[in-house]
């Protein structure tokens, strides 16, 4: 059974196309992750530092609270495809 992506039988493609997804989202999990790292480790450790006109401290919070939301966002989307 052909007529998937360039002539490939369509298990193939629909293979091919999970595995693109299952990486997408394991690289947005792992930037929510890192956001939220780095904000925690400004805000425990540079917290009178100054980066341009922003104090570390304020900034990890800002940026730990960015990874978080976009943490709990990306992972309630994948929750969701599952279901349907």
């Amino acid at each position: 059974m052909t007529g998937g992506w360039l002539g490939r039988p369509m298990w193939q493609a629909a293979r091919r196309s999970t595995l693109i997804r299952m990486t997408t989202q394991l690289w947005k999990v792992l930037g929510s992750l890192a956001l939220i790292v780095v904000g925690g480790c400004l805000w425990l450790f540079a917290r009178d530092t100054e980066f341009l006109w922003f104090r570390g401290g304020p900034l990890g919070v800002v940026l730990v609270v960015v990874g978080a939301i976009d943490l709990v966002g990306s992972l309630w989307s994948r929750d969701r495809r599952r279901a349907e």
